[in-house]
């Protein structure tokens, strides 16, 4: 009886994969839609548009962009994980809602569990940034007023437990500061308010405040990446302005590739493979590049590998701050 029960098991199996193949022989067949868990016009838009033409050409299928707003993300995820996983529905989604909404948000969604991570696309290195109306030109001159004037010092995010937010909170208790966090109604309003003195400092990407920058109304003082940034060659990292420990403090912030569970495997991977080979063109690393992002283009598994440490991480750090957004 039990070798008669393991008969049927491996012939279930093979059946399950001869359907999955078959499934990805075929794939794709027409076009696919991608689902945004947040609005047009941000990091978004940048990332997919460095690689939809290339990808469109090899698969000779259009990309669908399908903006899924509200909850903090949350709406988009839902969306995502209730698709057919036929091969035909992915998600284009940042870190925050894969590793951090979890700790904010009572949700039905296990995002470790509910979904297939397919690729890394982008890393998103985040700048602490002050504003021009500041007299410090050094980190350590920051530091220095910051801790000359304790619980006076504002900073800014484009919202509450955003990845803004935890980084600058992260940056303000390894190096010992007191500051005050005033949360905005996205990136857009905490941008003007940096360059405006409203908020003296921020902790965001590049691609937030290329404007403010580009016209000098605020000052970068250092990257939390491993090299400093092609687009602005002048700021050191956090290790080179001498404080490693924030340069391993600061989480990487990125945006990635996903897909409702159960999507086939073959399909995962050679979704993987043709944003692997789109972002290596030189002109898609040009567009990147040009605002702060670094290429990834991880493998499913190195990018399943890594989201446990990073939920661990960011749980711990919520937790600590008694944060819950629902």
């Amino acid at each position: 009886m039990r070798l008669q029960s393991i008969l049927q098991g491996l012939v279930a199996l093979g059946l399950a994969w001869s359907a999955s193949h078959a499934a990805a022989q075929d794939w794709p067949n027409k076009p696919i839609r991608f689902i945004v868990p947040f609005g047009p016009g941000g990091l978004n838009d940048t990332v997919i548009g460095a690689t939809r033409q290339a990808i469109e050409a090899r698969l000779k299928q259009t990309l669908l962009i399908d903006n899924r707003t509200g909850g903090g993300g949350q709406v988009g995820m839902q969306a995502i994980a209730m698709s057919a996983p036929d091969g035909y529905t992915f998600g284009l989604v940042p870190s925050n809602t894969m590793v951090i909404n979890q700790f904010l948000f009572r949700s039905s969604i296990d995002p470790l569990k509910d979904f297939v991570p397919v690729t890394v696309l982008v890393d998103v290195p985040l700048l602490l940034a002050v504003s021009a109306k500041h007299p410090a030109k050094t980190v350590d001159e920051f530091f220095a007023s910051v801790r000359a004037r304790p619980g006076q010092v504002n900073f800014g995010s484009p919202g509450q437990a955003t990845p803004p937010h935890l980084a600058a909170e992260l940056l303000a208790r390894t190096a010992g500061l007191s500051v005050v966090h005033v949360p905005y109604k996205g990136g857009h309003d905490s941008a003007l308010a940096l360059s405006t003195n409203e908020v003296q400092f921020m902790v965001i990407a590049q691609a937030s405040l290329g404007a403010q920058i580009a016209s000098g109304m605020v000052r970068p003082l250092a990257v939390a990446s491993a090299e400093r940034l092609q687009s602005l060659p002048d700021v050191p990292t956090f290790e080179q302005a001498g404080h490693p420990d924030l340069q391993r403090v600061i989480p990487r912030n990125w945006w990635g590739i996903i897909a409702p569970k159960g999507t086939p495997a073959p399909i995962v991977q050679r979704m993987a493979e043709e944003f692997r080979l789109a972002l290596a063109d030189p002109e898609a690393q040009r567009k990147l590049k040009a605002v702060g992002l670094q290429s990834v283009a991880s493998t499913p598994a190195q990018f399943a590998s890594q989201l446990p440490d990073e939920a661990r991480r960011w749980g711990d750090l919520i937790r600590s701050m008694n944060l819950k957004l629902q």
